[in-house]
């Protein structure tokens, strides 16, 4: 979808540009502080192919205006206790979530729900799928379907070094097919009724600096 079509999509929603940059930065690692949700969107390979334009100024003014129209909220500390008694009593399969912390900026369940609605106008919603590495030998795949968990199961496997940061004697020791769990959650707002999960465990000497423990957690929740 080029610029300007993307544009006509966002004005049929009442949405802006820099509005739509934020909403999607969030996305990709929700909750957020505000100041490095900011930084994300400016810098951020999203707001480079969307505009290139933005600018911390009008990031601050959109996240003001997002939450003025109730799509994102500032955590407080009764949204971060409900949400830990909701993980605490769900047990299914679920990618792991990025701790809440009173001030954080989060979606509310109607502005995730816009924002969906909005990504599915732009043909941008696809099969979802997750990837994570909870446990340090062991990669985790998550799919909405049996064929995207294939998919990224294989590529992982071929890229296994980039992707784990391992030096040249990474192997793979295993992998699973991918076998049915039922339902399973991607993030707090993304409930599906059936998926797959394929597990891979590797064995190899770290490459390099290990990431840190906020690194790790973004790059969970990007895949």
């Amino acid at each position: 979808m080029t610029k300007l079509q993307r544009e006509e999509v966002l004005n049929s929603f009442k949405i802006s540009m820099a509005e739509w940059v934020i909403m999607t930065t969030l996305e990709y690692g929700s909750p957020c502080r505000r100041d490095l949700l900011v930084a994300e969107a400016v810098g951020g390979s999203i707001g480079d192919s969307v505009t290139g334009e933005l600018n911390p100024d009008c990031c601050e003014v959109a996240i003001s205006t997002c939450v003025s129209r109730g799509w994102l909220k500032i955590l407080t500390d009764q949204d971060c206790l409900q949400d830990l008694e909701m993980r605490n009593a769900e047990a299914i399969p679920c990618v792991p979530l990025l701790r809440y912390l009173p001030g954080m900026l989060e979606f509310t369940e109607a502005g995730f729900a816009s924002f969906v609605n909005v990504q599915r106008a732009t043909g941008e919603s696809k099969p979802q799928y997750a990837i994570f590495d909870e446990s340090e030998g062991y990669i985790y795949i998550l799919a909405e379907t049996r064929e995207t968990c294939e998919h990224w199961k294989q590529i992982v496997v071929k890229d296994l070094q980039a992707y784990c940061h391992l030096g040249e004697d990474a192997r793979i020791l295993y992998q699973s097919d991918s076998v049915s769990i039922g339902a399973w959650r991607r993030s707090r707002f993304e409930l599906f009724s059936k998926g797959y999960r394929s597990t891979i465990q590797y064995d190899g000497s770290c490459s390099g600096p290990r990431d840190s423990e906020a690194e790790i957690q973004t790059r969970k929740r990007r895949r």
